[in-house]
């Protein structure tokens, strides 16, 4: 699989959000659905897609993974959209939630994306899925906030039968201000105490960071490298997504909001779909991949979203040049690595 090459790393496949700048979003076609998702598969860089679990896998994903038959392609998939729903309508609901019925349920939703996994490893006749990411629901301060239930549902998540998928947890924002708070999930470092008791066991577990989301939490570009090494230094970093946020409104949402806007360009001229305003400039992309040093993620993940009435090539115009300066980031902080280690 093609990704971007890390410093002192393998080169993990690059992994595409592409459901939150897809036409679908829009209420586009399945045509228009089909020549994006085909447009960004055929991207050199691009390595496979994230798909989203809602109530279930969307029928039209599926059937399209399958019909892409053996080959590089990936996937990773991603409870968030089940997640946050089920936590707004019921706020007891979550694998870090003290109450009884709430962790059940949330234990449940994640058995459903299991067996997702299983049918679209049948159905693609290869080992397709690359990593499921789960969440860490309930809000902080909802009243049902427990580490010691995150704990017991990763362990029962770890004990499962994954068809080689990797487990990971995926870092939402957990400010300490319940008032900055846009999903408001469990502490990073809960969720590294949780995934280092099931270490070494069944399956392989692991946290990842989604770049926009650390700097939600810190309201810094510091954060989310903060969080990186972090995850590294454990032992446990197997994902870092690159989506972007911004101090102040843009197309994609308010300000300190996760709305996935792409990243800054560079000062090239060439890119003319991306967002001036996201605090995902290339400095920040180039200190991501330097803080993910020797590590070795599953997956390097860029998620983005297109401006409201976008067509379908504007939306693979926001896609590809987000891509392409992401790929261009991780060859610079490669090269500034070697230039660095020439010079001792």
């Amino acid at each position: 699989m093609s990704g971007p090459r890390i410093p002192g790393s393998a080169t993990p496949p690059l992994i595409v959000s592409a459901y939150t700048a897809a036409p679908s979003i829009a209420g586009g076609n399945r045509r228009d659905e089909s020549r994006f998702l085909a447009a960004i598969a055929d991207l050199p860089a691009v390595g496979g897609i994230e798909l989203p679990f809602g109530e279930e896998l969307r029928p039209f994903d599926e059937e399209w993974i399958t019909r892409r038959g053996p080959g590089r392609f990936g996937v990773v998939i991603t409870s968030i959209p089940d997640t946050v729903h089920r936590a707004v309508v019921d706020p007891r609901f979550g694998l870090a939630s003290h109450d009884r019925e709430g962790r059940a349920h949330a234990v449940s939703r994640v058995r459903a994306i299991r067996d997702a996994v299983s049918r679209l490893v049948d159905d693609a006749g290869r080992q397709v899925v690359l990593a499921v990411q789960v969440h860490t629901a309930p809000r902080r301060w909802s009243g049902y906030f427990d580490a010691g239930a995150l704990i017991r549902s990763v362990a029962e998540l770890a004990s499962w039968d994954w068809n080689g998928a990797v487990l990971a947890i995926e870092h939402c924002d957990s400010p300490t201000d319940p008032r900055h708070a846009v999903k408001g999930f469990a502490p990073l470092r809960d969720e590294l105490v949780a995934l280092g008791r099931v270490v070494g066991g069944g399956c392989r577990v692991g946290a990842s960071i989604n770049w926009g989301r650390s700097a939600v939490e810190g309201r810094s570009v510091a954060t989310p490298v903060e969080h990186i090494e972090l995850a590294r230094t454990s032992g446990l970093l197997v994902g870092v997504t690159f989506s972007g946020t911004s101090a102040v409104p843009t197309a994609s949402g308010d300000a300190w909001d996760d709305g996935h806007p792409p990243p800054a360009p560079p000062p090239t001229g060439r890119f003319d779909r991306l967002e001036p305003r996201s605090l995902l400039t290339p400095t920040a992309l180039r200190a991501a991949f330097v803080a993910i040093g020797g590590a070795r993620p599953v997956f390097i993940g860029v998620k983005v979203s297109a401006p409201a009435g976008a067509d379908t090539d504007d939306r693979i115009a926001v896609v590809t040049q987000s891509v392409a300066v992401i790929d261009e980031s991780a060859a610079a902080a490669v090269a500034r690595t070697c230039e660095d280690f020439c010079s001792l």
